[in-house]
C-alpha cells in the first residue's frame, strides 16, 4: 500500500455508506405500491370486522331467542302430557265413583239422586214420600257420574289441543330463527372470517416480499462494499 492512511480512510468512508445505506433501505421499508396494497387489506380487514360485531351480536339475540321457544317448546310438551295424563286419573276416577255408586245401598242411593237433582227433578210425592223408580235413579246417578267424567275430559282435551296448537307455532318460530337468521349469521360470521384471513395473507404475503427485497439489497450492498475493501487491501 503505498498510501495507507488514504486507504484506511477510504474503508472508513466505505463503512460508513454501508451503514447509511442499510439505514436508508430499512427507513424505506415496503414500496408505496406494496403499502397501499397494505392499506386497502386494512380497510377490508376492519370492515369485515366491524360486519362481524354486528353478527355475532345479532347472533347473540338469536341465541337467546332460540333457548326461549326452545323452553316454551319444552312446557308445551310437558303440557300435553300433564292433560294426557290429568285424562287417565279422571277415568280412573269415573270408574272408582261408577263403582261406589254400585256399592250403594238402594236407600244410599235415592239419598244421592235426591241430593243431586234437589227440587228441580220432577218426582211424585205421596203422603210425604218420594215415589221414583229404581232404575230411573240409578240411570240419572250414572248419568251426573258419566257428564262430569265427559266434561272433564273435553276441558282436558281442549287444553292439550291448544297447548299442541302452541307447541306447533313454537316449532315454526325457532325453525324459521334457525333457517332464516342463526345459521345464515353464522355462515356470513364464517365467511367473513376467510376474508379476513385471505387480506391477512396479502399482507403477509407483501411484508415477505418487502423483507427478502431488504434482505438481497443490503446483501449487495455489504457485499460491494466487502468487494471494495478488499480491492483496496489487495491493492
Amino acid at each position: 500500500m503505498k498510501n495507507p492512511i488514504k486507504n484506511i480512510f477510504i474503508v472508513f468512508l466505505i463503512l460508513i455508506l454501508i451503514g447509511a445505506g442499510i439505514k436508508i433501505f430499512d427507513f424505506m421499508g415496503l414500496s408505496n405500491k406494496d403499502k397501499v396494497k397494505i392499506e386497502v387489506a386494512d380497510v377490508k380487514i376492519r370492515l369485515l370486522e366491524d360486519k362481524n360485531t354486528v353478527l355475532v351480536q345479532r347472533h347473540v339475540q338469536d341465541s337467546v331467542s332460540i333457548d326461549s321457544l326452545t323452553g316454551l317448546i319444552e312446557q308445551g310438551k310437558f303440557d300435553i302430557k300433564y292433560e294426557r295424563g290429568k285424562r287417565l286419573d279422571i277415568e280412573k276416577e269415573n270408574k272408582e265413583n261408577l263403582s261406589k255408586f254400585e256399592a250403594l245401598s238402594e236407600n244410599d242411593q235415592v239419598k244421592e239422586f235426591i241430593l243431586a237433582t234437589g227440587e228441580d227433578y220432577e218426582v211424585m210425592k205421596y203422603d210425604g214420600y218420594y215415589l221414583i223408580n229404581l232404575e230411573s235413579i240409578n240411570f240419572a246417578n250414572r248419568s251426573f257420574i258419566n257428564s262430569k267424567f265427559q266434561l272433564g275430559q273435553i276441558e282436558s282435551l281442549n287444553l292439550e289441543i291448544m297447548s299442541f296448537n302452541e307447541l306447533i307455532t313454537e316449532y315454526d318460530k325457532r325453525f324459521d330463527l334457525l333457517t332464516n337468521s342463526y345459521i345464515s349469521d353464522m355462515n356470513s360470521i364464517l365467511a367473513n372470517k376467510d376474508k379476513i384471513i385471505n387480506n391477512l395473507n396479502i399482507k403477509i404475503s407483501v411484508y415477505n416480499k418487502s423483507l427478502s427485497r431488504i434482505k438481497l439489497t443490503k446483501g449487495i450492498t455489504i457485499g460491494v462494499g466487502i468487494v471494495a475493501i478488499g480491492y483496496l487491501i489487495i491493492k
